[in-house]
């Protein structure tokens, strides 16, 4: 069952827009903001497209809960989760969304490149960023911050796991190293094929919650983490 979709960005775009009439502006800022504009507009294509595939699988399901656009604050802190989803098994799956206009390289080392007109600059991992929104997730629920299910009165911890969603356009290129993580990186349309065969296995039924406890968690995570109440 989808929970949130993704929050619309035209609001953000039409501020930056507003700031390019401004007459003080230099070249160097009016590049920064028309960048900045052009890096939300394609950020937000990327989640609606990762979305789409992520809804299509998982949208109806009553075993599953889906959160897309989360934003976490806690202790003068923050991470920004493209999506959550989570099972009545606590597992939660943390997705990260990224929209490259031609492909990711990734060398030996694990260092990544963007491809852009033919040209490869050097960015962050997309995996290793996605394992600091993992630990922050820990961090915020560890904290108490949203109540947990409980089984016997004790809250259930989570299991929690990573997805790396590339545009489905983008080429990825891989190295014959093994790189930590990057087993995580997959295509957006490769969601549904990738969930069954190595996420939806099955588990322990015995630590089953019901769906209304599923349901009720996943407001709670919702609301309560993305508008920042602590």
């Amino acid at each position: 069952m989808t929970i949130k979709s993704p929050s619309d960005k035209e609001s953000q775009i039409a501020e930056l827009r507003s700031l390019l009439s401004r007459l003080d502006l230099t070249p160097e800022k009016i590049r920064q903001i028309e960048q900045e504009i052009r890096n939300i507009g394609s950020g937000f294509a990327g989640e609606k497209e990762a979305a789409l595939y992520i809804d299509e699988k998982l949208g109806e399901s009553r075993n599953w809960a889906v959160i897309h656009d989360l934003r976490l604050e806690y202790q003068h802190d923050s991470a920004q989760i493209d999506h959550l989803i989570i099972n009545r098994l606590m597992e939660i799956l943390v997705c990260e969304t990224k929209r490259f206009s031609e492909g990711i390289t990734i060398n030996e080392h694990g260092e990544c490149s963007s491809v852009y007109k033919g040209e490869k600059r050097g960015i962050p991992s997309p995996f290793v960023q996605n394992q600091h929104h993992i630990l922050f997730l820990r961090r915020f629920l560890e904290a108490g911050v949203v109540k947990l299910p409980t089984r016997l009165g004790f809250p259930i911890k989570p299991s929690i796991k990573s997805l790396v969603l590339i545009a489905t356009r983008a080429v990825i290129e891989r190295p014959k190293a093994k790189i930590p993580g990057i087993d995580t990186l997959i295509k957006s349309d490769q969601f549904g094929l990738v969930f069954d065969q190595t996420i939806n296995r099955g588990g322990n039924l015995a630590k089953v919650i019901g769906r209304d406890a599923l349901i009720q968690f996943a407001h709670r995570c919702a609301t309560n983490l993305s508008t920042g109440i602590l």
